[in-house]
C-alpha cells in the first residue's frame, strides 16, 4: 500500500477494512495505524517468501526454541516483546490447550453480564495444546508447508459444537462493526446454536443492519469461535480489533463462519470482544478468572 502510493501519488487512497465494506470515513489517526499494520503485512509477507522458498534454513528448527530463534521478532509481536516473552505465550497457550483437549463444556462469564454455555468436545486428540504452544509463521514438520501467523501473537481459540450454544455474550469493548471506542454494550441472546436477538443501543443497532446487508442464513451461527488473548504486550484502552483479540485476558467471540469444525459456514465470522473474561471448564477448572490465567 505504502509503495504504490508513493510511486503512484494517487489523489485518492481506499483503504478496504476486512469484513467492513461499508465506506466508513476514517480519521487521520485511523489512517496512520491502517498505514502501520500494511507495512508490517507487507514485512510478514516477505518473511512467508523466505520460508516458503527454503532461504531460511528447515534444518535449523529442530527444537521449539531454536525456531523461536531464527523468527524476526519484530515482524512477530510488539517491540518491547522478548523471545522469552514469546516462549511464556506459547506456553500459555499450551496449558489451556490441555484443558481444552480433555474437556466437554466450556462456561463464559464476564462483569458486564455474559454468561454462555457450550460442548466443545469432538476435538482430534491433543489438538489444542500441540496447535496454539507452536509458534507463528513456521514450516509443518508433519506437511512440510508453511505454517500462518498473526499479527500481534497471542491466542487460544475453541470452537463450539453445533447447536450447543445457549446463554448470553456482551461485547462490551468493540468489535469488527462498529469499529473503534463503543459507547453502549451488546448482547448476543443465544439458544441451541443461534444467536437468537442482538440487544442493546446503537451499536446493536449498526449489527443488525449490518447481518442484514452482508451476512447469510448462517451468520448467526455459534460457530464462529471463543478465544483467549494470551499476549500481556497489547495494552487495554486501543479499541482496535488487531490488538484487542489478542490482549491478555481479555475474549474475541465470533458468530458465524466456524473456525475449525467446518460445520457452520458462512460469508462472515463476526467477532466482537469482551474484556476480563471467566472461562470454566466441566464446571471445576478455571481457566481463566476475569482476566487473570488460572492454569
Amino acid at each position: 500500500l505504502v509503495r504504490p502510493a508513493d510511486l503512484h501519488r494517487p489523489a485518492l487512497v481506499v483503504l478496504v477494512y476486512t469484513n467492513n465494506p461499508n465506506g466508513n470515513v476514517c480519521d487521520h489517526d485511523a489512517v496512520v495505524r491502517s498505514l502501520e499494520a500494511a507495512a508490517i503485512d507487507d514485512a510478514l509477507d516477505l518473511f512467508a517468501l523466505l520460508m516458503s522458498v527454503r532461504l531460511i534454513s528447515v534444518a535449523k528448527r529442530a527444537l521449539a526454541k531454536e525456531r523461536l530463534s531464527m523468527l524476526p521478532v519484530e515482524m512477530v509481536v510488539r517491540e518491547k516483546t522478548t523471545l522469552e516473552e514469546m516462549e511464556e505465550i506459547g506456553d500459555i497457550c499450551r496449558r489451556i490447550g490441555r484443558v481444552y483437549d480433555k474437556g466437554k463444556k466450556i462456561r463464559i462469564l464476564s462483569d458486564s453480564g455474559s454468561d454462555f454455555t457450550a460442548d466443545i468436545s469432538d476435538y482430534p486428540p491433543n489438538y489444542h495444546a500441540e496447535r496454539w504452544a507452536q509458534p507463528p509463521v513456521r514450516i509443518n514438520e508433519k506437511t512440510g508447508g508453511l505454517t500462518g501467523g498473526t499479527w500481534p501473537w497471542g491466542e487460544i481459540h475453541i470452537e463450539p459444537k453445533p447447536a450447543t450454544a445457549n446463554g448470553t455474550i456482551v461485547w462490551d469493548t468493540t468489535a469488527h462493526v462498529p469499529e473503534g471506542r463503543w459507547e453502549h454494550p451488546v448482547r448476543l441472546i443465544i439458544k441451541d446454536g443461534w444467536v437468537k436477538e442482538i440487544e442493546g443501543k446503537n451499536e446493536a443497532a449498526y449489527i443488525n443492519d449490518y447481518l442484514r446487508k452482508y451476512g447469510d442464513e448462517n451468520s448467526r451461527g455459534v460457530g464462529g469461535e471463543a478465544a483467549i488473548g494470551t499476549n500481556k504486550n497489547c495494552p487495554p484502552n486501543t479499541y482496535i480489533m488487531r490488538s484487542e483479540k489478542k490482549r491478555l485476558g481479555a475474549m474475541h467471540f465470533g458468530i458465524g463462519h466456524g473456525a475449525d469444525r467446518g460445520k457452520v459456514n458462512s460469508k462472515l465470522r463476526l467477532e466482537g470482544i469482551v474484556d476480563r473474561v471467566t472461562v470454566v471448564v466441566d464446571d471445576n477448572i478455571v481457566v481463566c478468572d476475569k482476566g487473570q490465567i488460572k492454569v
